[in-house]
């Protein structure tokens, strides 16, 4: 992979009407995005064009979400809520604490960090947060179960792997 410079390859599809905010993006495939963003919003890339929005969450902004599949994903808001992509439909999944991130390596397995707290999901229930550092944790990225690296607000990276319980 070589950069080529700012507009090497890059092309721009309009996702939302002007004015909607847009706080995140995964993509499973280069045919199967979602984007999220104010009000609960969902927007569904199909290869083609992008769908939506669904109204998934509403009245909370969604902050995040993680598709390790084009028939997963989990997003979360900073207001306490989760709500999942499975089975072709959206539902929620209650978090319990105001989340800034979420990862999920695999589908059905994911974490979610906010605050000084890590909680972890796996197929039917968020745990309660972990607290893993005073500074707040606002960003994770995991690339398996037991391999992640999330950063907190003074710039520390937190890794996490099983070998170092």
């Amino acid at each position: 992979f070589t950069y080529a410079g700012p507009s090497a390859g890059w092309s721009q599809r309009t996702i939302a009407p002007s004015g909607q905010a847009l706080n995140a993006v995964s993509c499973a495939s280069p045919s199967a995005c979602v984007a999220v963003g104010a009000g609960g919003a969902v927007y569904r890339y199909d290869g083609a064009s992008w769908a939506g929005p669904a109204t998934v969450d509403s009245g909370h902004d969604l902050v995040s979400v993680s598709c390790p599949s084009a028939g997963f994903c989990m997003a979360v808001d900073s207001a306490g809520d989760a709500v999942q992509f499975s089975a072709g439909h959206w539902s929620a999944q209650p978090l319990g604490f105001s989340a800034a991130a979420v990862s999920c390596p695999v589908v059905g397995t994911c974490l979610a960090v906010g605050g000084g707290g890590v909680a972890t999901y796996g197929g039917d229930h968020w745990t309660a947060p972990a607290a893993v550092d005073t500074a707040g944790v606002n960003r994770i990225d995991c690339v398996a179960v037991n391999s992640c690296v999330a950063t907190d607000q003074n710039a520390n990276a937190l890794f996490y792997s099983a070998s170092a319980k």
